[in-house]
This record gives structure tokens, sequence and C-alpha cells, in this order.
């Protein structure tokens, strides 16, 4: 982001492509020299357990679930395939080295200064 080229780099427009954010420039012209791409990927903590609401002194006590053999329903927020749960994995793409790298401190957020994020 502190590159020269990164309002007309086609490499750095695929990476706002994948982190879904505005582009700096709607049509890049520029294909940089042996640009390298970090990747990411991380597991996303679960989302917590809803909380069960605290029983009322005068309310009876509640019965204990019935078995019936079938098998566990996955609680909200998940989803069970296979008998495994699904994991929550997030992408993140950064542009970490490029040949044609040429240093213009600031230059993003001079060319993005209502951007509500700095990459």
């Amino acid at each position: 982001i502190n590159c020269k080229w990164v309002d007309r780099c086609k490499t750095y427009h695929w990476v706002e492509t994948q982190h879904e954010q505005d582009h700096v420039t709607a049509a890049p012209d520029f294909e940089p020299v042996d640009p390298q791409i970090q990747v990411f990927i991380r597991e996303e903590p679960p989302p917590p357990p809803p909380r069960a609401p605290a029983p009322s002194p005068i309310s009876p006590a509640p019965s204990p679930p019935q078995s019936s053999g079938a098998a566990a329903v996955p609680a909200a927020g998940e989803a069970a395939v296979a008998g495994e749960m699904l994991r929550d994995l997030t992408t993140e793409f950064d542009v970490f080295a490029c040949d044609a790298f040429t240093e213009d401190s600031g230059r993003w957020l001079r060319l993005m200064p209502d951007a509500g994020f700095v990459p």
C-alpha cells in the first residue's frame, strides 16, 4: 500500500476483489513484475453457544431430555457433515513482495482518505 503503483496495479486490484473491498481504481493498467502473494487461512472460533434462561423459582424443574436413538442434531450455528463439525475458515491475501515495488509512503491513504479501513 506504500507503493507508487498501488492505484494502477492489476495484482493489488485482484487482492481488493478477494477482500470484497472498494478498489483504488476501476481499471488498473500496470502489470507488476514477479508479484508475490501471501495467503493466510485461519480457522475462526465458533460463536458462543446460546445462553439458557435462568429457571424461575416458581416454575417446575424441566424434565430430562428423552433419547429417541436418533442422531444428535447440531446446535444453532453448527453444521454436521459425516459426523464432523464444519469449520469457519477465512482467507486473506496480501501482496508482500514485487520486483516493481517503488516506495511511496502513505500513497494508499492519500488515494483513499475516506475509507473505513486501512489494509
